[in-house]
């Protein structure tokens, strides 16, 4: 996603709009919800095994999941907005909160829409935050990416009682997330940038395979 233009902020002014902008960035890459993402803790932010992601443990299918972060969310400064926040949520303040914790993530989600909404996306019959779940779908399938990863990165439930079990590591999934296109966004346009490379095609088949073998 790109910028919007200069503008003249105050330094929390700045932070609420890096974390407005970047939230929508994990929407668009993660396909999760955004209740989901705006309850993320900077504890949530791992790596393992050099694969940077997020650790969902809220989810509405009562099932913790991990999810690599896409290059150009990383590129954005995503990480960088995580080391300079510190400990604690993310997307909201507790202590200026008068709802408290439960109720928190939820209200930063709709505050969320409504930043969005002033933006100029006004279009009734587009969700400003649920619509980037059905663009991940589209484009997830444009690669051919499974339907067992597509499920399990956007926390539907499972479909069978063995995908119940353990999480997909991040290293099978890293390689489909990298082959989505990055998402330009100026104003209110989006330019969509799609260019899979043969190379992670064939480590995404290539880890599938394995995780099969040792299933």
């Amino acid at each position: 996603m790109g910028g919007r233009g200069a503008q003249t902020d105050s330094p929390s002014g700045e932070k609420k709009r890096n974390g407005g902008r970047l939230d929508e960035a994990l929407c668009a890459y993660s396909g999760a919800r955004i209740a989901e993402l705006t309850g993320l803790h900077a504890k949530h932010v791992i790596n393992e095994q050099g694969i940077d992601g997020i650790n969902i443990e809220e989810s509405k299918n009562g099932m913790s999941r991990k999810v690599p972060l896409h290059p150009h969310l990383i590129e954005q400064g995503f990480l960088e907005f995580v080391r300079e926040h510190g400990p604690g949520p993310l997307f909201f303040s507790l202590s200026l909160s008068r709802l408290g914790i439960l109720r928190a993530p939820q209200t930063r989600s709709e505050k969320l829409a409504e930043w969005v909404r002033k933006l100029g996306v006004d279009d009734k019959d587009v969700s400003p935050n649920h619509g980037w779940r059905h663009r991940f779908r589209t484009e997830a399938l444009q690669i051919n990416m499974r339907d067992r990863f597509i499920d399990y990165i956007q926390g539907h439930a499972p479909r069978t009682e063995g995908e119940k079990y353990g999480h997909i590591p991040l290293d099978v999934t890293a390689p489909w997330i990298q082959m989505l296109p990055r998402y330009d966004v100026t104003g209110v346009s989006l330019r969509i940038n799609r260019e899979v490379s043969t190379v992670l095609l064939q480590q995404a088949v290539a880890k599938e395979l394995f995780l099969k073998e040792t299933a």
